[in-house]
């Protein structure tokens, strides 16, 4: 009977142990899960940023709203690369962004503009609004976060004369009229 006792005490014991590490294992992969879900849940938590500025209906004379504003630059990589930057403003206050790369001619970048506005335009970090007070523009829009989600930055343009706007960092936008200037309806899904 003892050894009966000894071997149920050794294979209980061996058990409990066995347990013990499957648990501890469990136990891992548990803190694991639920570290993961904690993290996708604070992911997907995220949401874009709200505009501050409210949209009012632009009716000054001080820039135009019948074409864009645009900027050229060139990168630093080998071979550079030019980039033209594009904002159209419109009188009901929305603002439209892109950067279109491979030109700095006006009419093939138009035709550009023309193409990409189709594939573009429900973008929502392509879209803010803007303001003109005491000779600046200012503008808010979205911009894509590395997260995913949009965040919102705010711009300040000096303005020259209807046509020439200085941006903060002395860069200057130049106007030029586009009869083919894409409507902002759509802005209306993001914007009041």
């Amino acid at each position: 009977m003892g050894i009966v006792k000894y071997f149920d005490k050794w294979l209980i014991t061996k058990f409990l142990k066995h347990l013990t590490k499957i648990i501890y294992k469990d136990m891992k992969k548990i803190k694991i899960c639920i570290s993961l879900l904690i993290i996708i849940s604070l992911l997907g938590s995220c949401s874009d940023e709200e505009l501050t500025m409210k949209r009012t209906p632009y009716s000054g004379s001080e820039i135009q709203t019948n074409g864009y504003y645009y900027y050229f630059y060139t990168n630093n990589s080998s071979p550079p690369i030019i980039f033209t930057e594009v904002f159209m403003l419109y009188k009901n206050g929305f603002i439209f962004w892109d950067v279109i790369n491979d030109t700095h001619d006006l009419t093939i970048l138009e035709q550009i503009m023309s193409q990409r506005y189709n594939s573009t335009q429900n973008f929502k970090h392509k879209w803010g609004v803007f303001h003109v007070s005491n000779n600046q523009l200012i503008s808010e829009r979205w911009m894509q976060s590395e997260g995913g989600w949009l965040v919102v930055d705010k711009y300040s343009y000096s303005i020259q004369n209807d046509s020439t706007l200085i941006f903060e960092n002395g860069t200057k936008y130049h106007f030029q009229s586009f009869a083919s200037k894409p409507d902002s309806t759509i802005a209306y899904s993001w914007i009041e």
